[in-house]
């Protein structure tokens, strides 16, 4: 974890917005922020270094620093409100589900979750590190003991007979057709109570034990259902009359989960897990969802999907109304500890203040925020050589390989191997820095720099060279369109 971590509500500003600065740090420290022009985010000292030109409008400082964690894991979540569930004593619970990473040893990771209003479990299907499913219920769990196919798509169905007090666990193949399930008696389960239900993890302060991998259909039936059902369920077949039903085929593009039930008991995903995935009846005759929704009807929760972070703000930061367009940096200091946030500010909307415009690719610095190099994991000496040039240098100390708390980039992979294809910059983005080195050994690789900070050096040249220039960047490219190139006599 980096002591001092921050990051900004949005990439550009323009004349009179305020930058909203949202950051952690150590606890009860002193902050210290201000605004800098950037000259050359490159910390080659043969170049001189990392260079900056203050700016005199003063940042305001808000929420004091807090030390927080990232809030990793993504779920689905459906405030049902207590009483909206149907009063039975007997009820039917299935879901479709594909494990891709089982949790680690003594955990568990809920597949679906049934809570009160004081967040108690009433109950849950889940499954355990050693590779079974299980229900967990206010009585416990650990009673059933029911193995799946780690990768395969299985269905979970377990069934509750109020008046007998029984439950039926059962896990079926959809490969095979197979099934295995297990009879126990249990406490009474009071599902009207629920007020919360949730997919993939269990919410709040434990979302970090999310679910790895694909849930499909989720549906609750107001009734024991038979044998035949369940086998029927097995299959992919419908059975008709669910109390809730969520569909995942619907709005896929999207953060709504649709109930297509009677009830209507809409969710919505938290920390944008994968949509659009490949579902139990995938047939492979067509490779875009939109083309058959049906067939691509599951979701992928990750227990390292990070969408927003939702740290408080702890700085905020006007734009002068006669301040030129340019590359800027947040500076951050406390308890001993400097962080730097970059951002670009752009011309008033509709306006060019330059001949010349330079696109920063804003976009890709996200999609390739916090990549973590395969050398650093398979490669101790290049490892090395990095932190001693860095150190050396005086460049930036964090590397992302040392912080997979914060979310890697979509070069990378998520921890059940699955590829990232989602990145925010609502977090810390490390490789965005000022003096941020993505390679050592300058012999071969002079500054060792990629992206944010080797774009400065194409402004560092401007500058030398006379020339005035605005700073647009992708978010005005893809908000305003063509028009926001067409004022410009060149677009570098």
């Amino acid at each position: 974890m980096t002591p001092l971590a921050a990051y900004t509500d949005r990439l550009s500003v323009s004349s009179g917005d305020t930058l909203l600065i949202h950051g952690r740090g150590p606890e009860g420290a002193a902050l210290d922020a201000r605004v800098v022009r950037v000259v050359s985010a490159d910390p080659n000292p043969e170049l001189g270094g990392v260079r900056t030109e203050p700016v005199p409008a003063e940042v305001e400082l808000k929420s004091p620093l807090s030390e927080l964690a990232v809030p990793l894991g993504s779920y689905g979540e459906v405030v049902v409100g207590s009483g909206r569930l149907p009063e039975v004593r007997s009820f039917t619970v299935s879901v479709r589900f594909r494990c891709t990473k089982l949790p680690d040893a003594n955990f568990e990771a809920p597949l679906l979750t049934f809570t009160n209003d004081d967040d108690v479990i009433l109950l849950a299907l889940i499954v355990n590190g050693d590779g079974r499913l299980d229900v967990r219920s206010e009585s416990g769990s650990g009673e059933f003991a029911i193995p799946f196919a780690l990768g395969a798509w299985g269905t979970a169905v377990f069934r509750y007979d109020g008046d007998r007090g029984v439950g039926v666990l059962s896990c079926l193949n959809a490969t095979s057709g197979g099934a295995q399930s297990q009879s126990i008696e249990m406490v009474p389960i009071s599902l009207p109570d629920a007020s919360v239900l949730r997919f993939g993890s269990y919410g709040g302060d434990q979302a970090v034990r999310s679910f790895n991998g694909c849930i499909e259909r989720p549906e609750l039936f107001a009734r024991v259902l038979s044998d035949r059902d369940v086998a029927d369920l097995g299959h992919g077949k419908r059975i008709a009359d669910p109390v809730v039903s969520w569909d995942f085929s619907k709005d896929i593009s999207s953060r709504i989960l649709r109930d297509v039930g009677p009830l209507g008991l809409d969710g919505r995903l938290i920390n944008q897990p994968t949509r659009g995935v490949r579902g139990a009846d995938w047939s492979g005759r067509e490779m875009a969802w939109r083309h058959a929704p049906d067939e691509y009807a599951a979701i992928h929760f990750h227990d390292d999907d990070i969408e927003d972070c939702e740290w408080p703000v702890i700085a905020t930061w006007t734009v002068p109304p006669d301040l030129r367009s340019g590359q800027y940096a947040v500076i951050l200091e406390a308890g001993g500890h400097t962080e730097n946030v970059p951002f670009f500010v752009v011309p008033p909307l509709g306006q060019a203040t330059a001949r010349i415009a330079v696109l920063a690719s804003t976009f890709t610095y996200t999609v390739y925020g916090n990549h973590a190099r395969p050398e650093w994991s398979r490669d101790p000496a290049w490892q090395q050589a990095w932190r001693d040039q860095s150190a050396a240098w005086n460049a930036y100390p964090h590397n992302p390989g040392d912080h997979t708390d914060l979310g890697l980039s979509t070069y990378n992979v998520h921890s059940d191997g699955s590829g990232i294809s989602i990145a925010s910059w609502h977090r810390p983005m490390l490789n965005v820095r000022l003096g941020y080195l993505t390679y050592p050994y300058p012999q071969i690789r002079a500054s060792g720099l990629r992206h944010y900070p080797a774009d400065t050096h194409l402004t560092q040249w401007l500058e030398s060279a006379g020339f005035d220039y605005d700073i647009i960047t992708d978010w005005e490219l893809h908000t305003e369109g063509i028009d926001v190139l067409s004022r410009y006599t060149s677009v570098l």
